[in-house]
Formats: structure tokens, C-alpha cells, sequence
């Protein structure tokens, strides 16, 4: 005579299997874009100085950056605890072309990070934007914290 199976335990393993493939996908992602894929440059040479009124920014544009109608900067803190992990960066500021520039017609641009604070490490990116909606991101600066 055959004991048949009783269906409680396949329930129980199943449930245990499900739960373990929704907990897989928790967690700290990346940014979707794939490392080896670099956008183009339109961002060069950004620079962050220290000042007495805040954080200054400095960049310039890649040669082939004429339609750049605006710039905006983003800002993330740089968590101490684990300074690897993807930063999530929050927009300060939209500037147009000529708010940006440090004189008129000029090839520098510049923003003051007025509310940056000393005791704090951060990342700032800039993205070139135009008229057309499309902005492409710069490789991002940081500042280690002042103690």
C-alpha cells in the first residue's frame, strides 16, 4: 500500500522558494548605465575649490558643445560609512549659459555652492543641457570633509 503525499510540505518549500527570489532583489542598486559605456564628454576639467562663501565649481565645455543652452549641478553627500555605494545626488541649481559664465563669451563656467557645509564630503556632477531636453552628465568632483 502507498502512503500518498501530503501537499503541506511542497506548499511550505514553495513559499520559502518564492520569498528567498523577492529578497534577492533588495537592495542598493547602481546606476542602470553599464560602467564601460561612457557618454560623450561636453563637461571638462570640473573643479571644486574651497572658498569663505561655499564650494566653487569650475568647468568647461568640450569643443563640441554649441547647442549647451544650460547647466544643472547636483550635489550628493558622501556617506562615511561606505563611500563605494552609488551617491544619490539632488539638483541645487538650473543655470543658463549666460548665468554660468564667468564673463561674457567666456569659456569657463562657475557656480557657488553657497549651502555647502565644511564638516560634510561631497560629490557634485554638472550636466550640459539643451533647448531640446537631452542634458548629459559630467564625471562627478568631490571634497573630502574639513575636520
Amino acid at each position: 500500500m502507498r502512503r500518498a503525499c501530503h501537499p503541506l510540505p511542497v506548499f511550505i518549500i514553495l513559499v520559502f522558494i518564492i520569498m528567498a527570489l523577492m529578497l534577492a532583489g533588495c537592495g542598493l542598486k547602481a546606476d542602470p548605465r553599464p560602467k564601460t559605456a561612457a557618454p560623450p564628454e561636453v563637461i571638462r576639467d570640473l573643479i571644486v575649490k574651497d572658498t569663505a562663501l561655499g564650494a566653487l565649481l569650475e568647468w568647461r565645455l568640450a569643443g563640441d558643445a554649441g547647442q549647451t543652452t544650460g547647466f544643472r549641478v547636483q550635489r550628493a553627500e558622501i556617506n562615511q560609512a561606505c563611500p563605494t555605494c552609488p551617491q544619490r545626488y539632488v539638483p541645487i541649481a538650473s543655470l543658463t549659459r549666460g548665468e554660468a559664465a564667468q564673463k561674457q563669451g567666456g569659456a569657463t563656467f562657475r557656480f557657488l555652492d553657497r549651502d555647502a557645509r565644511a564638516n560634510i564630503a561631497y560629490s557634485w556632477r554638472v550636466s550640459a543641457c539643451q533647448d531640446k531636453g537631452g542634458c548629459l552628465d559630467s564625471a562627478p568632483v568631490g571634497r573630502e570633509k574639513k575636520e
